[in-house]
């Protein structure tokens, strides 16, 4: 039986359905840690056929928030069960930032023992201070399916309010079933569009 991120192929079609996208097979069988998705999408005929459709919608967001994108850079995170991480490298939702041209900050190249995130304590939460927008997710995968409680008692600290992004009014919460879960071409059209609603909330 073909696993996703610590869970069943079939549990992860039940969370993705009310979304209205499910994972292709071939897809789904890596996990965000792997191979680049893109590539794998190469390897299934239904996903092969909407990468150009993910590509022309990942350019019109490009086009459409130029601006915005050339002056600002984003951080994007994920609250697990126990922590908060920065989210970076080869990490599905980070390449979908990567297409879009999305500048990340210093914050993300932090050295550290992963190449995918940045561990954060409720006490260094300060570095993605120099973030000019902050999108983030609470959960996805097993592992991680308590981590709203990780999620309340990061939000509620005094220092993620103080960060300039919060204050700005420039954090956006984004569906950990698009961005971590779904591993697909769909998945990824299902991220670009909140991408796009994303920087089109931040400009106003």
């Amino acid at each position: 039986m073909a696993t996703v991120v610590g869970e069943r192929l079939e549990e992860l079609r039940a969370r993705c359905a009310p979304l209205g996208f499910a994972p292709l097979p071939e897809i789904a069988a890596t996990t965000p840690e792997g191979p680049g998705w893109t590539n794998a999408a190469q390897l299934s005929a239904p996903g092969y056929s909407r990468l150009d459709e993910y590509t022309a919608a990942v350019a019109a967001v490009a086009t459409r928030h130029a601006t915005t994108i050339a002056g600002a850079t984003v951080a994007l995170l994920r609250f697990t069960a126990t922590e908060l991480r920065i989210v970076r490298g080869e990490i599905f939702g980070a390449s979908i930032l990567a297409h879009a041209g999305i500048r990340r900050p210093p914050s993300t190249d932090t050295p550290g023992s992963s190449t995918t995130y940045v561990s954060l304590s409720e006490e260094t939460v300060g570095v993605t201070a120099d973030a000019d927008v902050l999108l983030y997710f609470t959960g996805g995968g097993g592992p991680a399916l308590d981590a709203g409680d990780t999620a309340q008692r990061y939000l509620s600290g005094g220092l993620w309010a103080q960060l300039p992004a919060v204050q700005a009014g420039r954090a956006v919460e984004l569906d950990p079933v698009a961005w971590w879960d779904g591993y697909s071409v769909s998945a990824a059209l299902a991220c670009v569009a909140e991408l796009d609603a994303a920087l089109a909330r931040i400009q106003r």
